[in-house]
């Protein structure tokens, strides 16, 4: 069928072909497939392991429906790790391993039968542990009266392969 606006009756014929009265007309659409947009986590993220459980959020549509969230380890989806429906446009899961996971949502119509399908997107889960301070150390005062520059020290990770550093001052307030 054709995009668009369509109408339908129903019209019965008994045995001698005499015609019954007509159903009540009824309307319906036919619109363009759409596709569920997947919000977060994004595509090709990688998420911290502490951050458990993980929020699936997907964009709301504008119709009423319910959702299908799917997570699995594999991206044609055999190996399901979770799977749920709602009504709401959102959905937390906490996930037991470190790894790579893929995600999908499908919008259900009253029946069940698939309305609409997300992309299906991937993201990694890692374990990134807190990066340790050694010099200066908590509270310590620096004498800055041999030296012109301060020297700051933490212990790497090989996990993190840029760093970013930060210097505030205090100015009471």
């Amino acid at each position: 069928m054709e995009i668009g606006e369509y109408y339908w009756r129903v019209i019965g014929i008994t045995p001698s072909g005499q015609k019954a009265p007509t159903s009540e007309v009824r309307n319906f659409s036919v619109k363009e497939n759409q596709n569920l947009e997947l919000l977060s986590p994004a595509n090709n993220s990688s998420l911290d392991f502490k951050n458990n459980p993980i929020s699936f959020r997907c964009k709301k549509p504008n119709y009423k429906s319910n959702f299908l969230f799917e997570i699995s380890k594999d991206s044609d989806f055999k190996e399901k790790i979770h799977s749920t429906k709602t009504e709401e446009v959102s959905h937390s899961f906490s996930l037991l391993d470190e790894g790579k996971y893929f995600w999908k949502v499908s919008s259900l119509a009253e029946d069940e039968t698939i309305i609409a399908k997300s992309s299906t997107y991937s993201f990694q889960i890692e374990s990134v542990e807190e990066l340790t301070a050694i010099f200066p150390s908590r509270n310590e005062r620096v004498d800055m009266t041999p030296i012109d520059s301060i020297k700051f020290k933490w212990e790497k990770n090989s996990k993190i392969t840029q760093y970013l550093f930060e210097l505030y001052r205090d100015l009471g307030g």
